[in-house]
């Protein structure tokens, strides 16, 4: 519920957290896998949010939540 100020680049953020549980999704937001509700080709969905989706990032954010839903259903 905040906005925070960083000195940091979002590659370098990227790589602080932790890529089970977040995802790039376009060049200016990363989104926690647990907070999306539904995504489609333009845009990842979350509770009071649309974002886009970079052209860049579609591929990862599939991969990455199908792997999420497997290892749920795994466990």
């Amino acid at each position: 519920n905040r906005i925070y100020v960083v000195h940091i680049t979002m590659k370098q953020v990227e790589q602080i957290l932790p890529g089970t549980q977040f995802c790039r999704i376009h060049k200016s937001y990363i989104v926690a896998l647990g907070q999306i509700l539904e995504f489609d080709t333009s845009s990842v969905y979350l509770k009071n949010k649309a974002l886009p989706i970079g052209d860049l990032y579609k591929g990862l954010l599939e991969k990455r939540v199908l792997i999420a839903n497997v290892e749920f259903l795994a466990g």
